[in-house]
């Protein structure tokens, strides 16, 4: 299914002027590399495990795949800053 397209708001701005800033500079094959998908991931889920993930990404004006990664990258950067402070 294919998520409806949603306005951006000033923070997805925010975000992506934040994005462009961080990759200024960096060639583009490496890049490439970082953003390009070549490897799948499968994992089993009730049927109602997968209505809600899909449900949820879905509020966000996103496919199953990046609302999986965004969180999984929020999680990532969270367990970083602990190793940090520690």
């Amino acid at each position: 299914m294919t998520p409806r397209k949603r306005k951006m708001t000033p923070e997805m701005q925010a975000d992506l002027a934040r994005l462009k800033k961080l990759v200024q500079g960096i060639p583009k094959d490496r890049l490439s590399l970082v953003l390009e998908r070549s490897k799948r991931v499968n994992f089993t889920v009730t049927p109602q495990e997968h209505e809600d993930i899909r449900r949820t990404a879905e509020s966000f004006g996103l496919t199953m795949t990046d609302y999986i990664l965004r969180l999984h990258a929020l999680v990532s950067e969270r367990l970083r800053e602990e190793t940090r402070r520690k």
